[in-house]
């Protein structure tokens, strides 16, 4: 399994576990497909609990991602793990406007549930 693709009602959730080159190419399609439904508003989580770290074209399709949902009320939400969510702070994609990183599972389950 390197993509898996649920419906979860108010979100899609994507599960991505790079196990390949080719990998990319499928995330990249996974993701940008369902940006690609302008009528829908559900945000769109990626779960990246099994990979380590991101190659560059990885972190390019999160920004690019993020940055067509301008003037929507959608965002891409981001369930790294621990390693993950470190270097994510390292290349700033915290500053990125529609996405959102949590420190890990437990972090996104706490704010499902707050809000």
């Amino acid at each position: 399994m390197t993509i898996e693709k649920t419906d979860k009602g108010k979100f899609i959730y994507i599960t991505y576990a790079r196990q390949g080159v080719k990998d990319v190419d499928l995330f990249k399609t996974a993701l940008l497909s369902e940006l690609s439904n302008k009528d829908s508003i559900k945000d769109i989580i990626v779960d990246f609990g099994m990979c380590k770290y991101l190659t560059s074209p990885e972190i390019g399709i999160l920004v690019r991602a993020a940055t067509s949902l301008k003037g929507s009320p959608r965002i891409v939400r981001v369930i790294p793990c621990e390693g993950l969510y470190k270097q994510m702070l390292s290349v700033n994609l915290t500053k990125v406007d529609h996405l959102t990183i949590y420190k890990d599972r437990q972090d996104f389950a706490q704010q499902l549930k707050a809000s």
